[in-house]
């Protein structure tokens, strides 16, 4: 989701009150990964306990309102967002809302996020993820987090090099990651974002309001 100019990302706690600023149903459940030897990808694993056991280091926890549909609704975004390329498009817009993931991750692309985590261009992993089920549309919204380390180029492999296809890696979640962003009626979405984050979002003049406005 975009959250404007608020500072939750720096300052803000994973909580009710904060799905409380955005949605008007607050009764879904709240998913995270958080820790950096995690692999909670959204790659489907078939079996509930394979989400929540620690031994299989996948690392979800959820804060439930709904006890009897909280393994069973992330398994199934796990299983359709992980749907052959040819089949995604008609299935994951039941589950996810398609334009603001495109953009969730064309604002991480353009901050030039250097946090290994789920948005990080150069290194997605399953760590850092956050997201909500909001029991209204039954889709799942991605939340920003741990936005510590952007605008920070380090090198020629680094996300800062503005390396659009970097989410594409070999393994986890850059699978998952690639095979949704980059599939063919989404990935315009996700590149107007990117060109509209650099021209009008994060244009000379709008940041430079955006700082004066941090004091």
């Amino acid at each position: 989701m975009e959250a404007g100019h608020k500072m939750y990302v720096r300052m803000g706690s994973w909580t009710d009150d904060l799905i409380k600023e955005y949605f008007a149903d607050t009764s879904g459940n709240q998913y995270m990964v958080d820790g950096d030897s995690y692999q909670g990808d959204l790659t489907y694993f078939g079996t509930l306990p394979e989400y929540w056991t620690p031994a299989t280091g996948r690392g979800y926890v959820c804060r439930t309102n709904n006890p009897f549909t909280a393994w069973h609704e992330l398994s199934n975004l796990c299983w359709t967002i992980n749907q052959p390329a040819t089949n995604l498009p008609a299935s994951i817009t039941n589950r996810v809302p398609i334009r603001e993931w495109a953009r969730y991750f064309a604002t991480y692309m353009c901050l030039e996020s250097q946090e290994a985590g789920y948005a990080c261009p150069n290194d997605p992993r399953g760590d850092e993820l956050k997201l909500y089920a909001d029991p209204t549309t039954r889709q799942f919204y991605l939340i920003a987090w741990d936005m510590s380390n952007l605008m920070d180029n380090k090198g020629a492999n680094s996300a800062g090099d503005g390396y659009i296809w970097d989410y594409a890696k070999p393994a986890g979640a850059g699978l998952v990651i690639s095979n949704f962003l980059y599939n063919p009626p989404i990935v315009p979405l996700y590149l107007g974002g990117v060109i509209d984050t650099m021209e009008n979002v994060l244009s000379p003049q709008n940041v430079d309001e955006i700082m004066d406005g941090m004091g």
